[in-house]
């Protein structure tokens, strides 16, 4: 997802990009850990594991640079 990659290179060091195949065992894990059923879903969880937004569908580009700018304070 360009907007993804974007704000990965933007955010290095503060930002990790994780992406999920729901077709592995690690993927599917990760996927009901976090109750995702469809795709694409972005999620966004801050250094202590608690997540702080989630989008479902290609999330708008605006929005999702805030919700990173916020955990990354």
């Amino acid at each position: 997802m360009p907007i993804v990659d974007r704000l990965d290179q933007q955010f290095t060091g503060c930002l990790t990009v994780v992406r999920a195949n729901y077709a592995t065992p690690d993927g599917l894990q990760l996927a009901q850990q976090y109750g995702v059923k469809a795709h694409p879903v972005v999620v966004v969880i801050d250094r202590a594991g608690s997540v702080t937004t989630r989008f479902n569908g290609v999330p708008n580009e605006a929005q999702l640079t805030q919700a990173v700018i916020e955990i990354c304070r």
